[in-house]
């Protein structure tokens, strides 16, 4: 059956400013997340989608609209990921890298630490992108992060790719886990449509679309 397969950049970024397109309840959504923060509660996001579907996009689209500190610790693609590469990267942004190093490997104590890094100054958002390269310590602490999120005015939100779940199970525990969370807000981004890819292709100077996407 004929489909398209969405290849686009979802976000078209003109200056500063980012043009989302059909994707106005999720950004909704996230939006939802920095108000319970500014209001003082800590929340949690999953937001979910396979690869480049523009999970990356959503996120720089809105993060100008947050008016609060925005961290993101990144997972990268490595033949043996670093342990706790992301949540130093976080904790380097926070001032308080030598602080969370010399914790060495208790999970509670790094998710605790790391809280307080995050919100010194306040309520402020923190972001684990590309979890499905995550290691496991990285993924203990992210659960006891979500697990403490009502402890303090943080917002976690956590992208990851939902191909890639059965190659991490570790990050498929911890998913199912916060499943069963109700405060969890989660968001799975859908691939864009014909019209949608267009309009993005048009604002890109490809009016007809060419190599925007294709068919199968």
């Amino acid at each position: 059956m004929a489909g398209l397969i969405v290849r686009p950049r979802h976000v078209v970024t003109i200056g500063r400013v980012y043009r989302l397109v059909e994707r106005e309840a999720e950004v909704e959504a996230v939006l939802s997340v920095f108000d319970r923060v500014r209001g003082g509660s800590g929340a949690v996001a999953l937001v979910r989608g396979e690869a480049g579907i523009g999970k990356t996009s959503l996120l720089r689209a809105v993060r100008d609209r947050t008016g609060l500190p925005f961290y993101v610790g990144r997972c990268e693609p490595l033949s043996v990921p670093e342990p706790l590469g992301p949540l130093y990267e976080l904790a380097a942004s926070a001032g308080a890298l030598v602080e969370l190093e010399s914790v060495g490997d208790d999970r509670r104590s790094l998710a605790r630490i790391l809280q307080a890094a995050l919100t010194s100054r306040g309520p402020a958002i923190a972001v684990i992108e590309d979890a499905h390269w995550a290691d496991p310590a990285t993924l203990d602490v992210v659960r006891v992060l979500a697990r403490r999120a009502q402890d303090v005015p943080l917002g976690l939100v956590v992208t990851l790719r939902d191909d890639e779940l059965g190659a991490n199970r570790p990050l498929g525990v911890l998913v199912g886990d916060l499943a069963t969370e109700p405060e969890i807000i989660r968001i799975s981004l859908r691939r864009l449509s014909e019209d949608a890819v267009r309009v993005l292709a048009g604002d890109c100077g490809k009016p007809d679309g060419v190599g925007m996407y294709r068919t199968r």
